[in-house]
């Protein structure tokens, strides 16, 4: 796979884990950005835009920070599969709100909401990238990691 099909892989695995991710949070603020529309309309997109961007942001981040480490690694032990992503976005979704509430400590109700979206745009950004970039690599087993990326 070529590095240019590799980051639009990462694109649309990160695109749609965030739209899965932050749906809910992105139509509360469509409910509340619709009524400033009128009034200041940049600012109201803004607000119902800003869930998914921040949702994007992260999903792309750790894709970078965790996904492309855990590729490496499942690729060197012929562990690759639709399941080991899903986890392993799983787990990389809950890392960050994690680390955040216990550094501040306190906020856990609110922090449990976090993990529950960070949870569902990891797992599903994971899922999109076996799809999009792994699963026929895995399938044509090129055998070198390097390869894939030529």
């Amino acid at each position: 796979m070529r590095m240019s099909a590799s980051i639009i892989a990462g694109l649309k695995a990160a695109a749609l884990g965030s739209l899965f991710g932050t749906s809910i949070p992105t139509l509360v603020a469509f409910v509340v950005g619709v009524g400033t529309l009128r009034e200041d309309f940049l600012g109201g997109l803004l607000v119902i835009t800003l869930p998914f961007l921040i949702g994007f942001f992260c999903a792309g981040l750790g894709l970078i920070v965790f996904g492309l480490p855990l590729t490496g690694f499942l690729k060197a032990r012929r562990m690759e599969s639709q399941n080991n992503y899903r986890l392993g976005g799983l787990f990389a979704g809950l890392t960050p709100p994690l680390l955040f509430g216990l550094a501040v400590g306190g906020l856990w109700f609110s922090l449990a909401i976090v993990f529950a979206f960070g949870a569902i745009t990891g797992a599903i950004t994971g899922h999109y990238w076996w799809r999009f970039a792994r699963m026929q690599v895995v399938e044509n087993d090129t055998g070198d990691l390097v390869a894939q990326f030529e």
